[in-house]
């Protein structure tokens, strides 16, 4: 049954067939829309730590290394759920754009909760793959610098070698998720780019587009931002 309501939710974020439905979500008080996020934010939320809670200490000791495979195999569990959100989410920010009347999304903050999700999301999964997630150099972001790891040991805040480089089920899963939470990130940001732009001419993206005092659950602030510049840069790969 969950799986059919988040499938519906998106169908109805996305398509729009019975417009009255989209509609609704808009109203004026907010409240709709502020459940219908975090409902959407949840599953994603718990992916992120699962994840996170899986590469903490990472061990290259074999017992604890398959225990933490385990583990973060398992984080994928849900994806189908977290694939929807991630869209539900995407489709309803960039959409708020026209038809937010009342301007709710970005009143209540969901506009910047959806976003520090969904990038740290996309933190972590990268993670998995090898990525670096250490705030980059200027001189050394884009697609050309990107450092894949391999399978060996992590460290809290400093992340180095995290999932199998073996076209397994685990990475087919990550690289799907990253794919997937990668065009929601952009599709928000070819709905907000004049105003993102602005915002990072202005030095204010963390601010209207980063929760402020919230710690994300994988990464930190300053990697969100930087993360976020890549979008608006069209150079996040």
């Amino acid at each position: 049954m969950q799986y059919l309501a988040y499938q519906d939710l998106c169908a109805v974020s996305e398509c729009n067939l019975e417009p009255w439905r989209r509609a609704a979500f808009f109203e004026e008080s907010g409240e709709t829309y502020k459940r219908i996020v975090t409902a959407c934010l949840k599953p994603l939320e718990e992916f992120t730590s699962k994840i996170a809670e899986a590469l903490e200490g990472f061990s290259s000791e074999k017992p604890e290394l398959l225990s933490q495979q385990f583990k973060l195999a398992a984080a994928f569990n849900d994806s189908q759920i977290c694939t929807w959100c991630a869209r539900t989410l995407s489709s309803l920010t960039a959409r708020s754009r026209q038809e937010d009347r009342y301007g709710v999304a970005q009143l209540t903050g969901c506009n910047a909760a959806v976003m520090s999700t969904l990038l740290s999301a996309l933190v972590a999964v990268e993670a998995c793959l090898g990525k670096k997630t250490n705030p980059q150099p200027a001189h050394s972001l884009g697609p050309a610098s990107i450092k894949w790891a391999n399978f060996s040991t992590g460290r809290k805040g400093n992340v180095t070698a995290i999932a199998s480089t073996q076209r397994g089920g685990l990475h087919t899963k990550a690289f799907s998720m990253a794919d997937v939470i990668r065009t929601s990130i952009y599709q928000m940001v070819s709905a907000f780019e004049h105003d993102m732009r602005a915002n990072a001419k202005a030095s204010s993206l963390e601010k209207n587009w980063i929760s402020e005092g919230r710690k994300p659950v994988f990464g930190s602030q300053a990697v969100l931002v930087q993360k976020l510049s890549l979008f608006i840069e069209y150079r996040a790969v």
